[in-house]
């Protein structure tokens, strides 16, 4: 039975680096093959060409052109869209110098190593935080979410690696470099809108207090690199983006519309905009992103949360309560599900907390892997992933409840 159960682990983890694999280097072919037959055109339409285009303009000495939209749309006349659409650079200055050395290389090639770079990066952090569960991180690394990822050239899998090791750091005792990592996850605000609160609900004030040391030098060093020019462009670029996204809502009857990219809103878009029901859609919003923090927020609360129930609960509810999050981020609740199975299972594989629970962090694990490939239309962000995020949270309320419960019988024992 044993050999069996090898030969099958090594076939399925297999067939998803194959697949991943596979499917990634089609990708990369069919870019290829469009910026050989538009010569003219620097780059396709994907997130990777704001990324490149900022780290070219800085590699050469010229970084506040990445918020000159006409210098951005000629670096990024996409060969998919005919430089039509630009992405303005929105990140901060920190973001520009960890990116710079992708300006030294060409489109495709920054395009690769970026996601290279980053697997290898979140294999790191797996194998610190999940060493004993080394099928469960190999499967992550090779899953649907981390392919998005990789299709879009995104950033997410090294804020996910950073938060992986503030986490593997905590659990460790060692707030200062739990500090350190934590904040690099700052650098995209709007996914760690939850942390504050729940540092905040668990009084974890020193480890607040650390971290904004973090932030205030992640704002302040790279600043004195660039320039304090780049915070005034970065300002401007800021308002020129919100003042873009107000008119765009104006243009539209709904209470928060699809096109105000909210994930909930163009998640629910399919199911309501055919009965005329689009405001519902953005009220959903409301209703799921309260429920989800309501839950983090009751389990960093409980005294008898772990350090890894508490991660849990912050990865599901990232993009829960995010009103900006796209199919790249469906990682967050991937590295929940998986924190999850380490809580209710053994590394020798036996239930901590009775066969139900481990059964159920086992089947929630598969359903978020193989949820981003729920998909409905042009969809953001799979639709299966909000009612799989509230299950999550839910089963992580119940595991610090039932935390508690156990170790005050223990407490009670002579």
């Amino acid at each position: 039975m044993s050999t069996t159960i090898k030969i099958a682990k090594i076939s399925i983890l297999t067939l998803s680096f194959l697949a991943w694999m596979t499917i990634f280097s089609v990708v990369i072919l069919k870019n290829i093959e469009l910026l050989a037959l538009r010569p003219e055109a620097a780059t396709t339409d994907v997130d990777i060409s704001t990324f490149w285009s900022a780290a070219v303009f800085a590699w050469n000495g010229a970084h506040l052109a990445a918020f000159d939209l006409d210098a951005m749309r000629a670096l990024q006349a996409n060969a998919s869209t005919g430089g039509a659409f630009v992405y303005p650079w929105l990140y901060p200055p920190a973001v520009m110098l960890i990116l710079m050395p992708l300006g030294a290389l060409s489109f495709i090639n920054a395009w690769i190593a970026l996601v290279i770079g980053s697997l290898l990066v979140l294999r790191a952090a797996l194998r610190k935080f999940s060493h004993p569960y080394e099928t469960l991180s190999f499967l992550v690394l090779f899953s649907p979410a981390t392919l998005y990822c990789g299709l879009r050239g995104q950033l997410t899998m090294l804020l996910a690696a950073a938060l992986l090791m503030g986490f593997a750091n905590l659990i460790r005792g060692r707030e200062l470099r739990s500090a350190a990592w934590m904040s690099l996850v700052t650098l995209k605000p709007q996914i760690c809108l939850v942390l504050p609160v729940a540092l905040a609900v668990s009084r974890s004030w020193s480890l607040m207090a650390f971290g904004l040391a973090f932030i205030l030098v992640l704002s302040v060093v790279p600043l004195l690199i660039l320039g304090l020019g780049y915070w005034a462009e970065w300002l401007n670029a800021l308002e020129a983006q919100a003042a873009w996204l107000e008119s765009v809502k104006a243009q539209q009857d709904g209470f928060f519309t699809p096109e105000a990219f909210s994930m909930y809103s163009m998640t629910w878009e399919a199911f309501f905009v055919n009965l005329g029901l689009e405001q519902l859609a953005g009220r959903l919003q409301w209703v799921f992103g309260l429920l989800m923090l309501s839950a983090m927020t009751a389990v960093w609360a409980a005294k008898g949360s772990s350090p890894e129930l508490r991660a849990s609960a912050l990865l599901f509810s990232m993009i829960g309560a995010s009103p900006y999050a796209w199919s790249y981020e469906v990682l967050f609740p991937l590295l929940g599900a998986l924190v999850l199975v380490q809580v209710t299972w053994t590394a020798r594989g036996r239930p901590r907390y009775g066969c139900w629970m481990a059964g159920m962090s086992a089947a929630l694990f598969l359903a978020v892997w193989f949820g981003p490939l729920v998909r409905l239309g042009e969809q953001p962000i799979s639709v299966a992933m909000m009612p799989l995020c509230l299950a999550g949270l839910t089963l992580a309320l119940i595991l610090s409840r039932t935390s508690a419960c156990a170790d005050g019988e223990s407490a009670r024992q002579p």
